[in-house]
């Protein structure tokens, strides 16, 4: 939820479409295999538009 939050505080326009991402991901993917994959997700984004900036 952190990292949620983290994002849609920076990139507020951009936390709508990531949700959605998030939740399509959701039904392909395992529970435990998608938090751990959801949570590098985040953070390859958050690092890559943060330098980008």
């Amino acid at each position: 939820m952190l990292i949620h939050d983290y994002y849609k505080e920076y990139h507020p326009d951009k936390g709508r479409s990531i949700m959605a991402h998030i939740r399509r991901t959701r039904h392909i993917m395992m529970p435990s295999y998608r938090s751990c994959f959801s949570y590098s997700i985040f953070n390859s984004q958050i690092s890559s538009s943060h330098y980008a900036r």
